[in-house]
């Protein structure tokens, strides 16, 4: 999964961001965060579209509840929860970039994402709502939309609930 720069891979990530013990699989929750090919705002409008529909299929084909994500033009954020012993959040990733990445590939010849993601096990006593929240509210924190709930790209099953709840 290497779409980044000519950067040998040992200087892009000198620190691989993975917690060494732990594979990663399972019904463990994840604050996940990618970021696109020299973090340039390439998500908007239709290829916006695409990598929604690319994290909604990826959830559903890993064995993942999409509890929030939200995609900026410069990065996406997912909040997961793993629905079984088949749910794998670095094939999660794979999933959710391989798609676009193709597309954008054929269409610019450039490349659409930074290799790897960033990770957050979600424990216990953190609170899936409160993570949700911060992963709903970056367009507005960016200065994009005056309010989360008008983002476009946003969705989850975390905010579905809290609009049936209102």
């Amino acid at each position: 999964m290497n779409d980044g720069d000519s950067i040998p891979a040992a200087k892009r990530w000198p620190n691989r961001p993975r917690l060494p013990d732990f594979d990663y699989t399972g019904a463990h929750a994840y604050h996940l965060v990618f970021n696109t090919a020299r973090r340039g705002p390439l998500l908007t409008g239709e290829l916006a579209e695409v990598v929604v529909d690319a994290i909604q299929t990826a959830a559903q084909t890993t064995s993942f509840e999409l509890l929030a994500y939200t995609v900026m033009p410069d990065h996406v954020h997912l909040l997961v929860q793993g629905q079984d012993e088949r749910a794998n959040a670095v094939r999660l990733v794979q999933r959710c970039k391989q798609g676009p990445r193709f597309r954008y590939k054929r269409e610019t010849g450039d490349h659409l994402w930074l290799p790897s993601f960033f990770d957050r096990v979600v424990r216990r006593d953190d609170d899936a709502v409160e993570i949700a929240a911060y992963v709903l509210a970056n367009p507005v924190r960016a200065g994009l939309m005056p309010s989360s709930a008008a983002w476009p790209y946003s969705g989850g099953t975390l905010v579905e609930a809290a609009i049936r709840r209102s």
